[in-house]
C-alpha cells in the first residue's frame, strides 16, 4: 500500500549542528525502507540531515502523525494514543 505520512514531533537531544537540508519550509520526503517485519534499511531518521553522527540523549516529548492510506483508510498515532484503520 502506498500512502502519505504527515506529522510532527518535539524532542530534546544533543549533537553538533551541521545542517545539510533547508532550515525552514518543506525539507522533502524520507523513505527509510521499512518492511512489514519492522526492519528498515536506513537505520537513522531525518535528524541526521541537521546534526552530525553521534546525536545523543533523544527524548521525545510529544508527537502526532497521520498516515493516509487513501482507499485503505487513515491511521493516527500520537503521544496521546493511536487509532484508525488502514486495512481497507
Amino acid at each position: 500500500m502506498t500512502g502519505t505520512v504527515i506529522g510532527n514531533d518535539w524532542a530534546v537531544f544533543t549533537g553538533a549542528f551541521a545542517p545539510r537540508a533547508p532550515l525552514s519550509g518543506d525539507v522533502g520526503n524520507f523513505d527509510v525502507g521499512c518492511n512489514q517485519q519492522d526492519v528498515c534499511l536506513l537505520r537513522r531518521g531525518p535528524v541526521y540531515l541537521f546534526f552530525q553522527d553521534g546525536v545523543q540523549a533523544l527524548h521525545v516529548r510529544s508527537f502526532a502523525f497521520a498516515y493516509d492510506g487513501g482507499e485503505h483508510g487513515i491511521w493516527r498515532e500520537s503521544s496521546d494514543g493511536s487509532f484508525g484503520d488502514i486495512t481497507g
